[in-house]
């Protein structure tokens, strides 16, 4: 019952903000108990796709970008192991190279000023591992941001924020994506970002 409800929410027959039959009626419609009703909608409450406000009923909720990317962000900050680490930063040097380069070619001034006043406050600090860890996160979502491409921050947001409890990137390879998207021509942008040089010192394949 949860599955065919879920699925009804996924194909949109049933639209956010849509309040859902009342029990009565989904217990005539599905044929099953009222236990099986309220256990479908717990289910259904477990997977953020509905809310139940007591008097009113039960409605399909208006899923947001937070309400992907917190229990990815929670998942990966639990997993305290080093090989979890290293895998993670494998997966972030396979995905974010594209990014960049995406970032180099579509880049707005605005964009370039922001990464530059970024790598200034990451030079400057003197602050703690946080601090530091924040500065750097805030740096590459900048970059995410920049590419003109809304689905690579709500992707690269939850590694990011997970990532920052393993490893802090110093500023000098982070001055790297400046020096790239400073450039002039946008199609060697875009190369210097897939072979991963756009986060890496000039010549290197290291990776902010």
């Amino acid at each position: 019952m949860a599955d065919k409800i879920e699925e009804a929410i996924r194909t949109r027959k049933i639209l956010p903000s849509s309040k859902l039959p009342s029990e009565f009626e989904l217990c005539e419609q599905f044929n099953v108990s009222r236990t099986a009703v309220r256990e479908a909608v717990r289910m259904l409450s477990a997977r953020g796709l509905v809310t139940v406000e007591k008097g009113r009923g039960v409605f399909v909720k208006n899923i947001s970008v937070d309400s992907v990317t917190d229990p990815m962000h929670l998942y990966l900050m639990m997993q305290f192991s080093e090989e979890h680490a290293l895998h993670l930063v494998h997966a972030r040097q396979v995905i974010e190279p594209p990014i960049a380069a995406d970032a180099a070619v579509h880049h707005t001034p605005e964009d370039a000023d922001k990464l530059i006043k970024n790598l200034e406050e990451l030079k400057k600090t003197d602050g703690g591992f946080l601090i530091l860890a924040n500065l750097d996160m805030e740096f590459h979502l900048n970059i995410a941001k920049a590419s003109e491409n809304p689905d690579y921050p709500r992707t690269d947001s939850p590694a990011h924020a997970s990532d920052q409890i393993f490893r802090v990137r110093s500023s000098r390879r982070c001055k790297a994506v400046c020096y790239h998207l400073a450039r002039e021509d946008p199609r060697e942008n875009s190369r210097a970002g897939s072979r991963g040089r756009v986060c890496g010192d000039e010549g290197s394949s290291e990776y902010c």
